[in-house]
């Protein structure tokens, strides 16, 4: 067995998803629910879309993800057929950053293929003299990290 997620629907009471990337050994892939509590065991959606075998290099077999963010005042979601890879890209944006755009075509010619869409945008503080900052809060099973990222 291979664990991947632990999912507490009572924490995360507006939904998740887990995301991740596994290279088969086999042409098989077993997925198996384990239930640890007195809850009833679901699964509401898998999918399963083919990459290239050096998208993600691994020697694990097997990559998780948190999430995709793409800088955007857009709320809208980013997925196939404008991500080849159907990976699930949310926008990202703060009320004091100046969106900045453009219509030239955009270049995603590498083996990540990121969408076009999410590469066309980006931000700029709309104070010119403060940084531009990108916080991130990820849950992690019981610990929670914040990431700062600041450009000055």
């Amino acid at each position: 067995p291979n664990p991947w997620a632990t999912i507490d629907l009572e924490r995360r009471v507006n939904g998740t998803r887990e995301d991740i990337i596994h290279i088969p050994t086999s042409n098989s892939l077993q997925i198996c629910l384990v239930k640890t509590r007195e809850t009833t065991l679901l699964i509401s959606a898998l999918e399963l879309r083919p990459m290239q075998n050096d998208s993600y290099i691994t020697k694990s077999g097997s990559l998780s993800f948190f999430f995709w963010r793409y800088i955007s005042k857009s709320t809208s979601t980013i997925r196939y057929p404008d991500d080849v890879y159907d990976r699930i890209w949310e926008s990202y944006f703060h009320t004091n950053w100046t969106q900045i755009s453009t219509t030239l075509e955009v270049s995603n010619s590498n083996k990540y293929v990121p969408p076009k869409a999410a590469l066309r945008n980006a931000a700029t503080p709309s104070n010119a003299t403060a940084p531009l900052t990108i916080e991130q809060e990820i849950l992690i099973t019981n610990i929670t990290c914040t990431h700062t990222l600041l450009r000055s």
